[in-house]
């Protein structure tokens, strides 16, 4: 259900498929920005800003592959995850994975 609010942005009407026009509409209106949306797939992006634990994770990380590798760049990805059913957070956690182009050489212990 589309809100009175969301007619005076005709462009959602434009640009968004309705199926996710109005999670999209909440998403923007809250002040979370969407980067692309797919009605058919029921999928929205935003843009995430890194809060505290995300960054401490992604200091130790990035701080260990320094020390132990003594180069300047690595690629990795932290990938956080929430899972949903029937409304009830039944699990959240991050995956850290370092990606295959960094070589590890020894394991930092």
């Amino acid at each position: 259900m589309e809100t009175d609010r969301m007619k005076d942005f005709p462009w959602y009407e434009n640009a968004i498929e309705p199926e996710i026009r109005e999670l999209v509409y909440r998403l923007r209106n809250s002040g979370i920005n969407t980067v692309c949306s797919c009605g058919h797939e029921m999928y929205v992006q935003v843009d995430y800003i890194v809060d505290q634990q995300l960054k401490v994770m992604h200091d130790i990380l990035f701080n260990w592959l320094v020390e132990g590798k003594k180069q300047k760049f690595f690629n990795y990805t932290i990938d956080i995850h929430f899972s949903v059913s029937n409304g009830v957070l039944m699990q959240s956690f991050a995956e850290i994975r370092i990606l295959p182009e960094t070589k590890i050489e020894n394991d930092g212990t």
